[in-house]
């Protein structure tokens, strides 16, 4: 008898946890994508010399623009149509595998590739069951 009530306390845990995995995953299905939060690098003005001028010109003024250098940790299983970067952007994907969808164009993305985001432009993302790490440099 006494086993019984063991074997039926056993019974009934597993159950109940059971019960509340099954609600989680439901639960997580159910969210909007989580905010992804940056490691910011740098932000800050930097002074830029124009292209190069003809021989002989003089040289114009500098022109002041903002730069803001971030890693991006995106989790594994993420989707997201929006992923928001002020400003012209050089973007390199630093670690595992991702999908951006750029002005409808969608293309997979491999460690330590880099591509470029024009100001103003969308870029939507991607990643399968493992996590990716995003660096962006963006100037404004």
């Amino acid at each position: 008898m006494r086993h019984l009530t063991r074997l039926t306390v056993l019974i009934l845990a597993t159950a109940l946890a059971a019960g509340l995995a099954v609600g989680t995953s439901a639960q997580e299905a159910t969210d909007e994508t989580p905010k992804l939060e940056p490691l910011e690098r740098f932000d800050g003005t930097l002074d830029v010399a124009p292209a190069a001028e003809a021989a002989g010109a003089q040289p114009s003024a500098t022109q002041e623009r903002r730069i803001t250098i971030r890693n991006w940790i995106i989790p594994g299983g993420y989707k997201s149509e929006r992923f928001e970067v002020e400003g012209f952007a050089v973007v390199q994907l630093r670690g595992g595998e991702i999908v951006t969808v750029i002005d409808g164009e969608r293309k997979e993305r491999s460690e330590d590739e880099f591509w470029t985001i024009p100001a103003g432009t969308t870029m939507g993302i991607e990643t399968e069951d493992d996590s990716a790490i995003l660096q962006t440099i963006a100037v404004r």
